[in-house]
């Protein structure tokens, strides 16, 4: 074998080395192509909030959610997004796992979204609970038998005044006061003490804080729908102009 036939052989291996690199290389793009997030289908964190009353805030408890495995990294996740991807199928990926993706941004924005939504669905199960607690209380404070008032007699400033005591409840009577009124506002602070003795802290009705809650619960879930579902609004306004198409 001749020195140019040896170069010649050496030519042609490196040039099915370099076919076969490129073949492979493109091979991997292809896979990564078709493995590309197009689309986040939802979003969720599965993990438990609970109350930190020292520090008054609500915070997670990490191990209480339902983890799944990451279709990328191979890792557990307990905030965990399922998306579509660009040959049509759907992947479990977590927040940190679609970098340099064009969804990276909205992936990073639903997930604080969903931490917001598990957060304030805590609440609302929270706050639940007390208006039921509350509403109890009330309806055990309604039922008791308003007690017999002690009645005193005396003199301020050289004017006559009545005294109307109920368990350390009192009132002033003055003479031109309604009594009516008058025993209208010991009754009241009287089962306003008898609703605090019971646990009752707050005398303003729960059920406002619960609408609120329920409105944020509302916006977090738009914020979530307008990433997930990014087109749904442009069908929508789209849709009269179609129709107004179509009879023309």
């Amino acid at each position: 074998m001749t020195e140019t036939s040896t170069a010649t052989d050496r030519d042609a291996l490196r040039a099915q080395v370099v076919e076969f690199e490129a073949m492979e290389a493109a091979a991997e793009r292809a896979e990564r192509d078709a493995a590309a997030i197009v689309r986040i289908v939802a979003i969720v964190d599965t993990r438990e909030w609970v109350e930190d009353e020292e520090r008054d805030r609500w915070i997670p408890v990490p191990g209480t959610g339902d983890a799944r495995d990451c279709d990328r990294c191979g890792r557990l996740h307990e905030i965990h997004a399922t998306v579509e991807t660009a040959d049509g199928g759907l992947a479990v990926v977590g927040v940190g796992c679609a970098k340099g993706e064009s969804v990276e941004k909205p992936l990073r924005s639903a997930a604080s979204s969903a931490k917001t939504l598990a957060r304030l669905r805590a609440q609302l199960a929270a706050a639940k609970q007390t208006a039921e607690r509350e509403a109890d209380i009330r309806a055990e404070v309604a039922a008791l038998r308003f007690p017999d008032e002690r009645v005193t007699k005396g003199r301020v400033d050289g004017a006559s005044i009545e005294t109307r005591e109920v368990d350390g409840v009192s009132v002033w009577l003055h003479g031109l006061d309604d009594i009516d009124r008058v025993m209208d506002t010991l009754r009241d602070s009287w089962r306003r003490r008898e609703m605090h003795k019971r646990g009752l802290k707050s005398h303003r009705s729960i059920a406002a804080e619960v609408a609120d809650i329920e409105n944020r619960i509302a916006r977090s879930e738009s914020r979530i729908d307008e990433i997930t579902h990014p087109n749904a609004g442009e069908s929508t306004s789209t849709a009269p102009a179609s129709e107004s198409a179509g009879r023309s």
